[in-house]
C-alpha cells in the first residue's frame, strides 16, 4: 500500500503455479460473467481499458475491482483470487431453502455504492491481526475516531493502510498504532490525524 518513487522500478507481477493473479483472476471472472475481452470488463466495472492494461502490467486484480463485482453481481472474492467455490454469493432471500447462508454477503448490502472501499494489505504492519494479502473494507462515510478501533488512513510516505488510534486527549494527540511490534506507533495532533483518516475498517477478507 506505499507509494513508489518515480525512480523506482514497477513491482514485480504477482505470479501463482507459474501465472500471473491477473491472469488467473481475469479468466474466473471471464468464465462467471460469459465475457471474453478486457474491453469487456472494463465497461463492467465502469473504468479506461488503460486501468486494465495497468493491472495486467503489474500482475495484479485491484480490491476495489473485487468489491464492484461482489456488490454488482455477488461474485465471490475468493473465487476471484483463489478459485475456492461458490462462485457467487446469493443473498439470504435469494438462498431460499438451499441451506446456503452468507453473513459477509448480507453485511455488505447495507453499504451504499460508493461508500465502501476495498484495499488489500501489502505487508505485514498490522499482524497478527490483519494478514498480509488480507483484503479490507474502509467505510469513506464513518471518519470519526474510534479510540482502540482500526481505521484506514493515508499516511505520507507509506500510503493507504490501516492503523490502530488511540486518543491522548489531555496532549490534544492521537496514536496511530500498528499491531506489529516493530512498527513504531505515530503521535500525530488531533486535527492533523482527522485529515488522514479516510475511514473506519468495516469488512475483512483474510488470505486463504
Amino acid at each position: 500500500m506505499c507509494p513508489r518513487s518515480p525512480t523506482q522500478s514497477p513491482p514485480p507481477a504477482r505470479v501463482k503455479n507459474g501465472a500471473s493473479e491477473f491472469a488467473t483472476g481475469f479468466e474466473r471472472i471471464a468464465q462467471a460473467l460469459a465475457i471474453e475481452t478486457q474491453l469487456e470488463l472494463a465497461d463492467i466495472l465502469s473504468i479506461r481499458q488503460s486501468s486494465i492494461s495497468d493491472a495486467k502490467r503489474r500482475g495484479v486484480i485491484p480490491g476495489e475491482w473485487a468489491l464492484k463485482l461482489y456488490q454488482k453481481y455477488r461474485l465471490n472474492p475468493r473465487w476471484v483470487y483463489d478459485g475456492l467455490p461458490p462462485v457467487f454469493l446469493a443473498r439470504p432471500e435469494e438462498a431460499g431453502g438451499s441451506g446456503v447462508k452468507n453473513p459477509d454477503s448480507s453485511f455488505l448490502l447495507k453499504y451504499p455504492e460508493g461508500t465502501l472501499v476495498a484495499v488489500r494489505m501489502a505487508d505485514a504492519s498490522m499482524e497478527p491481526s490483519i494478514r498480509r494479502d488480507a483484503f479490507v473494507g474502509i467505510n469513506l462515510a464513518e471518519k470519526a475516531i474510534h479510540p482502540g478501533g482500526l481505521h484506514g488512513v493515508d499516511l505520507p510516505f507509506e500510503g493507504v493502510t490501516v492503523r490502530r488510534i488511540h486518543l491522548e486527549e489531555e496532549a490534544g494527540l492521537a496514536v496511530l498504532s500498528a499491531d506489529a511490534p516493530a512498527v513504531p506507533p505515530q503521535r500525530l495532533p488531533l486535527e492533523q490525524a482527522r485529515t488522514v483518516i479516510l475511514g473506519r475498517v468495516v469488512w475483512l477478507l483474510a488470505p486463504a
